[in-house]
């Protein structure tokens, strides 16, 4: 044993620079989602992610198939039995604010940078060359194994399950799209829009607003224009820098003529995690609360919604053994002479059912003047912890890494296993690592890469014997 983690950790060592070459070559195209094109049912962005992912693949010496433009996946071994690591290449916009090149690759002594190179293009890169180190020392595959990238997980997943459809599932699977050790649990998902008018009595009008990049992300930035006579001007500027002073925000305010521009600046995070990032859209409600109190979006929103970031202030605030409900609003804009939003919940791993509290959800938001649509529900993950996938590769992070604190777990975050039976996340990123993922300057431990690639090898091999 001590043989073969020394030879893995050679072979993956040497190839640490062209890894990179690849994560960046891979990190250059701006794979974000937009209107489908004929034959490319994601957008260009992504179908030439899926291109470059082939590319890749094929000059590792793997047999590959582009399938349809929603996955890349590869032909290794043979057997009945199959093994899957699932990843995917297409990214969340950008945003705005990067120190860093967010296209192409950057880098420094300790960190790779760009979108995409640790959600997920990064993993995807490590996958393949784990399983290129594991031919290469002649380790026999007497199981099918295919490293899958994926063209739609930030934006529905409708990639994976289309390749079901095609081409079946696995016996074993893991995605490298969370942390280490293994995540049992994945909690389900509920998103919706809601909207309410921005029109209401007083002095101050609401005219336009927008803000947000993505629904699974915490809104870091929002604009809003206002028209008001010049007597309201500046009773407006002074509560809003009050507003911005009392809760620790910056923002920026600009007049023209009648027009009161103000943008208010959060902090972007994952939806999953809310608490880790400020919601600008939130805090522009508080706002605007003390200037437009009798706006129904406005209103609303504070009733119903306000600050909090566990569903509190609307009824479902739940949580199990394992984790609480998180609450985030990610998008806002106007329409006409209504603002409209959207929702993203993620509800506690155990919860079989979430009918009975998404019906409570909508009564109160239609209670407080909401209309809304598009309701979506996705079951939660949960993989017992004793199954022998568990048990595998939390045997095989133990080992590699020595680390016995830290236990298998559940998270908000929702991966490929969602979509396939035995499959659970399982890395890429270490306890404790913040990659900034979802968020500008997202990044890499180029050390931590190493190790993961370790990891992912060896667990390969280890469920090449189950």
């Amino acid at each position: 044993m001590e043989d073969l983690r020394q030879k893995v950790k050679e072979k993956v060592w040497s190839y640490k620079e062209d890894m990179i070459k690849d994560i960046f070559e891979l990190v250059a195209i701006e794979s974000v989602q937009t209107e489908a094109k004929p034959g490319m049912p994601f957008g260009e962005g992504p179908a030439l992610a899926l291109d470059k992912s082939l590319e890749i693949a094929q000059r590792l010496g793997f047999e590959a198939v582009n399938l349809d433009n929603y996955v890349v996946y590869t032909h290794s071994g043979q057997g009945k039995e199959r093994i899957g690591v699932l990843g995917h290449v297409d990214v969340v916009p950008l945003g705005e604010g990067w120190t860093k090149k967010p296209l192409g690759g950057d880098r420094d002594e300790e960190f790779i940078y760009g979108r995409g190179v640790s959600d997920n293009k990064g993993p995807c890169i490590m996958s393949l060359y784990a399983l290129k180190i594991i031919k290469e020392l002649g380790i026999e595959l007497n199981k099918e194994v295919r490293i899958l990238m994926g063209a739609n997980e930030e934006s529905g997943m409708q990639c994976v399950r289309y390749y079901r459809e095609k081409e079946g599932g696995f016996d074993y699977a893991f995605s490298p799209d969370a942390s280490f050790p293994v995540t049992f649990g994945e909690k389900g998902g509920f998103s919706a829009r809601f909207s309410a008018s921005k029109v209401g009595p007083g002095p101050v009008k609401l005219i336009h607003i927008k803000g947000g990049t993505a629904g699974n992300v915490v809104c870091p930035k929002v604009d809003v224009v206002l028209e008001a006579e010049q007597q309201e001007h500046d009773e407006v500027l002074e509560k809003f820098t009050a507003y911005l002073a009392a809760n620790d925000l910056k923002g920026q305010s600009i007049i023209k003529e009648n027009e009161i521009q103000l943008q208010l600046e959060g902090v972007a995070a994952h939806a999953s995690t809310p608490e880790q990032g400020v919601n600008a859209i939130s805090h522009m409600m508080g706002f605007l609360q003390t200037i437009m109190p009798h706006v129904p979006f406005v209103a609303g929103y504070n009733q119903c919604i306000g600050l909090a970031y566990n569903g509190e202030n609307c009824g479902v605030d739940l949580h199990d053994e394992y984790g609480r409900l998180t609450f985030n609003v990610g998008v806002i804009n106007t329409e006409e002479d209504l603002i409209t939003a959207n929702i993203d919940i993620r509800y506690p791993v155990t919860i079989e059912d979430f009918s009975p509290h998404r019906d409570t959800l909508l009564a109160n938001l239609e209670k407080c003047g909401f209309e809304v649509k598009n309701v979506r529900m996705g079951k939660p993950l949960f993989v017992p912890p004793e199954s022998p996938l568990i048990k595998t590769l939390s045997a095989v992070y133990e080992e590699i890494t020595g680390d016995t604190e830290n236990k298998p777990t559940t998270m908000g975050g929702g991966t490929y296993a969602k979509n396939f039976d035995n499959c659970v996340a399982f890395g890429a990123t270490f306890v404790g690592e913040n990659n900034n993922i979802h968020n500008v300057d997202e990044r890499q431990n180029i050390e931590n890469i190493l190790r993961a690639t370790e990891i992912i090898t060896h667990a390969i091999i280890r469920l090449l014997s189950l």
